[in-house]
């Protein structure tokens, strides 16, 4: 799993979304909440 992340001016997270194309298919619906998850504590 990675994750692209952009970050804003002023040096804070802007956008981000995690990349779950290299999972395997019956294991990316766990991983989305946990990236989720994950991404919205940075």
């Amino acid at each position: 799993m990675t994750a692209d992340l952009t970050m804003d001016a002023d040096g804070g997270l802007g956008k981000s979304k995690a990349d779950l194309s290299r999972v395997p298919r019956n294991s990316q619906v766990v991983l989305e909440d946990l990236s989720d998850q994950s991404l919205t504590a940075l």
